[in-house]
């Protein structure tokens, strides 16, 4: 601030500040003279300096929104999210977990991130996922650590008949000769069967093979 006072010898003067910044450092320089000078040669400047107070930390609010509330364990699912505080957007790391899945941590951008969890992944019931918010150099010193919950809920899928596809690894051979046969089992969902199969041709019958 600048500006001028009328004084006696021992007066107190005081002056606005405003616009000061918390947890920063300023620096002023004092002139005085006597009515006998003029403003342009005052008396020996002093110089004054001091430090505003740093603003305490906060919460952020962390929000987990699922894309549904409900899937079954053949559906992926999205989940965004998003970090907001009162002192400017934060920038970090989020991790989720819950249900059996566990993310890598994956960094902020503009307040918010997706993970993508596969289907398959998340176990049958209600889970509830758990989003954890980690400041960076940046808002270590402005936020706390936070964290949020979003839930889903898992279902098993309704039976289907999955597709079985027997491949003999040569279409040609002797009675000398072996055979060798890939068969693969899959389901339109995504989702792998799992369990045994047997190959029977004639009078052969092969061992259950998982």
């Amino acid at each position: 601030p600048s500006g001028s006072a009328v004084v006696s010898a021992r007066s107190n003067v005081s002056a606005n500040a405003p616009g000061l910044s918390a947890g920063k450092t300023y620096y002023y320089q004092l002139q005085a003279w006597n009515n006998a000078n003029s403003s342009s040669n005052p008396s020996k400047g002093i110089i004054l300096y001091f430090s505003t107070p740093s603003a305490g930390k906060t919460t952020p609010t962390v929000v987990a929104s699922p894309s549904s509330s409900s899937i079954t364990m053949a559906q992926p699912l999205t989940v965004t999210v998003t970090v907001s505080g009162s002192s400017g957007t934060p920038t970090g790391s989020v991790t989720l977990t819950g249900g059996g899945y566990t993310s890598a941590a994956i960094t902020l951008t503009s307040g918010s991130a997706g993970f993508s969890i596969p289907a398959g992944t998340l176990a049958i019931g209600s889970d509830t996922l758990t989003a954890n918010y980690t400041p960076d150099s940046s808002s270590s010193s402005i936020y706390n650590s936070a964290s949020g919950t979003g839930s889903v809920t898992v279902t098993t899928p309704a039976k289907t008949t999955p597709t079985v596809a027997v491949t003999p690894l040569s279409t040609n051979i002797t009675t000398a000769q072996p055979l060798s046969v890939n068969v693969l089992v899959y389901t339109s969902s995504g989702l792998s069967p799992t369990g045994t199969v047997t190959l029977t041709m004639g009078s052969y019958t092969s061992p259950s093979v998982p």
